[in-house]
């Protein structure tokens, strides 16, 4: 089971208390939940979970592609959970480029993407998944074989 850390940066304690129900809905968190104002840039554990809250707070923290990026220059993964009942029309650019999974509110998709078994989502608020986008392949050939 992973260890979980919420980053509790400009949240409320109602959503922070309704995000830790959540959690304990999916059965996967190992210990205790630490709530953290500052995502630390090492972890010493093999399965270590950021998950963030996509309030319009969070959207608008001056910070957070900072606490994001730390995340991925160590072991841990950032899960950017959206709100219930959350009418954001898309994670902030952070969000996208760090966190491995973008879910909605739903505690099967959470348990999902924390198990890390290759199972990702990158949804929008109400749970419809986001287009894939279109790039351009690049075939590298040998044109004088």
């Amino acid at each position: 089971m992973a260890k979980v850390s919420i980053l509790g940066r400009g949240l409320h304690q109602h959503e922070i208390e309704a995000l830790l129900e959540l959690l304990r809905e999916t059965g996967t968190c190992a210990g205790p939940v630490d709530i953290v104002e500052a995502v630390s840039g090492a972890s010493d554990l093999d399965d270590a979970i950021v998950l963030i809250l996509g309030t319009p707070a969070t959207c608008a923290d001056s910070e957070l592609e900072g606490n994001l990026a730390r995340t991925s220059a160590s072991t841990q993964r950032a899960i950017w959970v959206w709100p219930e009942r959350s009418t954001q029309p898309d994670a902030p650019a952070a969000a996208r480029k760090y966190c491995y999974s973008r879910v909605s509110w739903n505690a099967e998709k959470l348990r999902a993407v924390m198990a890390d078994d290759d199972v990702i989502y990158i949804e929008n608020a109400n749970g419809d998944p986001l287009p894939a986008i279109e790039t351009e392949r690049n075939l590298c050939v040998d044109d004088e074989a």
